[in-house]
């Protein structure tokens, strides 16, 4: 049976962002027959893929401003962070009093991860100050072909922090010599008992690792008593570039980034270490921040490979991913806010954030934008990534297409590998 709909009507209505639901009922047609107009519409052209994923991008936009104003309108326990509709002087979870005054609301409750994280910025900058100009004691190599035993090393600059490391820049004192990278870890209380054994891991996995797009392992050293790890020195990072590129890097930079970009990720997923064993290590932590970049020599490099496995080896899995000091909320795949930490499949896990990272490398902007746990969840379950087309109208089709592919909210419809995006560059991608 033909359906009779006004089709000039119905298309400026579904473009509109019309939800399916109301959408049906304007047009007195069932989901069925809805459905089969639009697949019906898209097929042969009349509504594009560009007016498809835009209306989808006002659906999504709306219910993300629904979902907003609800976790605005919500009461929580300050001690325990319940949350519900209506106030409470008693919390039904943890069974502390709360006075009224004391319940925050969504909108002026940062995320606690964050504050601690900015609080922990205020002490290490401090602590950091007071290592400049001293000594790299106990220097040991991982190798005895490389030229750094006996070295006179003294810190000379902070290169920066985070949540689980500091980073220091090293210089022999007589001026002469390649600088070193050291890398202070922060004391996770997670692993602090078998911090040693930590460190450990560390060197095994990443002096197992040799490629021109991983960050090169030099060896350990002790540093105001504590031990570090000591890396080759690398400038700055794609985090420090895209700051100064607030619309993303010129697309020929990017297309000599990419490529090394996605063979850093594909060679720490799957890799033969010195000793024979074939090691796939999911890196877990994926940022921009993380890839190292030299741009006199054109160079990016991954950094932090095997710490998370080596967490998870010393201490066993956290229940939830979102709960690691490193994880970048705005970069972690939806199934990490709903699943086990244990149960999370670590490289589509990366092939999510590899698209965050590439979608910033393009474009100057972050996919998704929040400002708590709360906010990310839903950002990343029920939103969906306006296009980076969209942001910047140069960025190649192959590109847009492959960066969505990464950030699909079904693992399975994500890329199987970062092998399979190097071998996709430049080409037509079915998504």
């Amino acid at each position: 049976m033909q359906i009779k709909i006004d089709l000039s009507a119905f298309i400026g209505d579904y473009c509109e962002g019309i939800k399916d639901k109301d959408l049906a009922a304007r047009h007195n047609i069932t989901a069925k027959e809805l459905a089969a107009i639009v697949k019906k519409l898209l097929s042969n052209g009349t509504i594009s893929r560009e007016q498809y994923l835009e209306r989808n991008r006002k659906i999504q936009q709306v219910d993300a401003h629904l979902e907003s104003d609800f976790l605005k309108s919500l009461h929580h326990c300050p001690h325990c962070s319940h949350a519900q509709p209506i106030p409470f002087t008693t919390c039904p979870a943890c069974g502390a009093s709360v006075a009224s005054d004391q319940q925050p609301e969504a909108a002026d409750r940062s995320d606690h991860k964050i504050d601690g994280l900015a609080r922990r910025a205020g002490e290490t900058a401090d602590e950091l100050e007071r290592m400049l100009g001293a000594k790299l004691k106990d220097f040991s190599t991982i190798s005895s072909n490389q030229n750094f035993n006996g070295a006179d090393y003294v810190v000379t600059d902070i290169i920066g922090s985070d949540a689980v490391a500091s980073a220091l820049k090293a210089a022999r004192a007589s001026g002469e010599g390649p600088f070193l990278s050291v890398r202070m870890y922060n004391a996770d209380p997670s692993i602090q008992a078998g911090f040693s054994d930590f460190l450990d891991r560390v060197i095994d996995y990443q002096s197992g690792m040799n490629d021109s797009n991983i960050v090169r392992l030099i060896g350990s050293a002790t540093l105001d008593g504590k031990r570090v790890l000591l890396h080759e020195f690398m400038p700055t990072d794609l985090e420090a570039l895209i700051r100064d590129m607030p619309d993303g890097v010129p697309l020929d930079l990017a297309n000599k980034l990419i490529p090394q970009i996605l063979n850093a990720v594909a060679y720490t997923h799957l890799h033969r270490s010195k000793n024979g064993a074939v090691r796939k290590l999911p890196h877990m932590f994926l940022n921009a921040s993380g890839f190292l970049f030299d741009a006199d020599k054109g160079i990016v490099k991954l950094a932090d490979c095997g710490v998370w496995r080596s967490k998870v080896e010393v201490r066993g899995h956290l229940e939830r991913l979102w709960e690691e000091p490193m994880v970048g909320l705005s970069a972690l795949a939806p199934e990490a806010f709903v699943m086990s930490g244990k149960m999370v499949k670590g490289t589509a896990v990366d092939i999510y954030a590899l698209g965050v990272v590439l979608f910033r490398l393009v474009t100057g902007k972050r996919p998704f934008a929040g400002n708590s746990l709360d906010e990310y969840s839903f950002l990343h379950l029920k939103t969906f990534a306006i296009p980076p087309r969209v942001h910047r109208y140069t960025v190649p089709a192959w590109l847009d297409t492959m960066i969505l592919k990464c950030l699909e909210k079904d693992p399975g419809r994500r890329w199987r590998s970062a092998t399979q995006m190097e071998l996709s560059i430049g080409k037509d991608i079915v998504h």
